[in-house]
């Protein structure tokens, strides 16, 4: 899990204590919050498919092929 190995640190960070984050923390954080968002491109990515292939599959064939020049 990216957040309980990165985000939190090694020693958990303290929320009674000001934290002081160095360059390497950020630079860490900033690969994570890529990773994260890519990760959730593909599962957004899979769910639009599967919901635009199942409004197409119920379409007949002509009204396929207007769909699909419409969004061209």
């Amino acid at each position: 899990m990216v957040s309980v190995s990165d985000i939190y640190g090694d020693p958990p960070l303290s929320k009674d204590m000001p934290q002081h984050l160095d360059s390497a923390y950020a630079a860490q954080a900033e690969m994570d919050v890529a990773t994260q968002l890519s990760k959730a491109g593909v599962r957004l990515a899979a769910v639009l498919n599967k919901a635009l292939d199942s409004q197409i599959a119920g379409l007949d064939p002509p009204t396929v092929r207007q769909q699909r020049r419409r969004t061209r």
